[in-house]
Formats: structure tokens, C-alpha cells, sequence
């Protein structure tokens, strides 16, 4: 598919324009400039201008922790019997639901306005 078919709604039967490969250069850019071990940008984590100080902060996956709880249990020799082992091929993974049906989950809009 071509780039700016999605971003301009177009049916992507096209040949490529202009655009289509500065997307795909920037993209390329994108992923070319981005540290593969914290994901910033390579200009500041290898930067050696004293000016740049890296932050340690803490976030917290509900998802991750909802799987090494899930681990734990299977490890722990009195609870393995409640948690079925997994067969060849098989892992498992996480999807979000509401606990109250009637209250949907939280849209990305809400997220951003949290930060803020």
C-alpha cells in the first residue's frame, strides 16, 4: 500500500508519487535516528554535550504485570495446578476490558488530557 494512500484516503491502485517516497524516507529517517535500546532520539542519548542529563523515570504496563503475576503463578509450585501450562506454539497475551461494562474504557483523548 502505497504511504499517502492512507493519509490522503485515496485508493492505493495508484503508482507511487513524490510524496509516497518522502514518506517512506522519513519513516526511514525516523527509524534510522531512534536508539534501539531506550527508543529517544540518537542525538540525545549518545550526546556528550554536559547539557544533557538522561532521567530515569518509572511507568508502570498493567498488561506486563497482569503476565508476570500470570508466570508466577505457574512457577509457584502450590498455585501450578490453578494456572494450565502452555502447549508448543501457544503464549499468552493481553487485551483490555472494562470491569463495568456499562463504563467504556479510556480513550486516547483521555490519556493526553491526564498528562497534561
Amino acid at each position: 500500500m502505497r504511504p499517502t494512500a492512507m493519509i490522503f484516503r485515496e485508493q492505493p491502485n495508484k503508482p507511487w508519487e513524490p510524496y509516497d517516497f518522502k514518506l517512506l524516507e522519513a519513516y526511514q529517517v525516523l527509524q534510522d535516528e531512534t536508539c534501539q535500546h531506550c527508543g529517544n532520539p540518537l542525538w540525545l542519548c549518545r550526546s556528550p554535550d554536559s547539557n544533557v542529563r538522561p532521567v530515569v523515570r518509572v511507568a508502570r504496563c498493567q498488561g506486563k504485570a497482569a503476565l508476570e503475576r500470570r508466570e508466577k503463578a505457574r512457577s509457584d509450585d502450590k498455585r501450578a495446578k490453578k494456572v494450565k501450562d502452555l502447549r508448543p506454539g501457544e503464549y499468552e497475551y493481553v487485551v483490555f476490558e472494562p470491569v463495568l461494562e456499562e463504563k467504556p474504557l479510556p480513550t486516547r483523548s483521555d490519556w493526553l488530557e491526564e498528562m497534561r
